[in-house]
């Protein structure tokens, strides 16, 4: 839902805490769904996506022109 029509440029800080507030509350509620899967598979899928994170970063470290790393911090592993 957007109030008004969106413009380009730097946010301004009621934007940014709108969309932050809204995000987090996005994760919350994906953590309580999943905490309706299998335990077992849950955590099968999350060491996939650790193994393929640590693959990509060593893959991408090698390269000297790309640009900006933004490293990939788990929402799981902050709980």
């Amino acid at each position: 839902y957007v109030k008004s029509d969106l413009n380009s440029g730097p946010f301004e800080k009621d934007q940014k805490e709108y969309l932050t507030s809204n995000l987090t509350e996005c994760r919350e509620r994906l953590f309580d769904f999943l905490s309706y899967m299998p335990p077992e598979k849950l955590q099968a899928a999350r060491k996939r996506v650790e193994e393929e994170n640590v693959a990509n970063r060593d893959e991408f470290d090698g390269d000297s022109d790309a640009g900006v790393y933004n490293p990939v911090v788990l929402p799981w592993k902050n709980r």
